[in-house]
């Protein structure tokens, strides 16, 4: 540690000169990616889920992360992709999620109906720091499965005659019950969206 401080003090002109805390900065960069680039901030198991298109250069073995096990039914269609970020984006997110015999999650029933719907939300990360280590990792990698677990408590109180003529109000419903869970993770919930509701016989 002493012939660092020595350096240090031999050298304190250039080292905390421009050209200097440019050089440290680079070196301090470096080594941050260097340890935390594979850290699991950094490793984003992408919430939204794609459909597998025969793969590519992202492409990797379809596993189902814990957060998803037991939501994506069996038979889905949809393929989770994995993939690096150093940054996060900040403006504003759409996620769309289908509940179906092969969409991210199971069928609904509605008094005693099987439904297929789709369902979509908007957000916006409001605290960086808080989505990214508020669940121990992203969290828009955690959120979107419990997003389609709770929405689901509510969507599953309606018929399917009701859910059509109420989605706005249903919506709002939502909104107001997840707000909290996201904000608590650093995201900020702005809408929900109900699309294409359609009865489906069971299998």
């Amino acid at each position: 540690m002493q012939p660092i401080i020595d350096y240090i003090l031999n050298n304190k002109e250039w080292i905390f000169s421009g050209v200097g805390v440019f050089a440290i900065s680079g070196a301090f960069w470096f080594i941050y990616h260097l340890l935390f680039r594979n850290s699991p901030g950094h490793d984003e198991e992408s919430a939204r889920l794609s459909e597998n298109q025969g793969g590519g250069s992202n492409a990797v073995p379809n596993v189902v992360p814990t957060s998803w096990q037991g939501i994506v039914p069996p038979q889905s269609k949809y393929r989770f992709v994995k993939k690096t970020s150093d940054s996060i984006p900040l403006g504003l997110q759409s996620f769309s999620f289908e509940y179906g015999p092969h969409g991210h999650a199971t069928a609904l029933t509605l008094k005693g109906a099987i439904v297929r719907a789709e369902i979509q939300f908007t957000c916006r990360v409001s605290n960086p720091y808080k989505a990214l280590f508020g669940a121990n990792e992203y969290a828009l990698n955690v959120l979107p499965p419990r997003f389609l677990l709770q929405a689901r408590s509510i969507l599953e109180g309606y018929s399917l005659t009701t859910l059509r003529a109420s989605r706005e109000e249903v919506s709002r419903a939502i909104v107001s019950k997840l707000s909290p869970q996201f904000e608590e993770l650093g995201v900020q919930l702005e809408s929900v969206t109900m699309g294409a509701l359609e009865q489906i016989e069971p299998c």
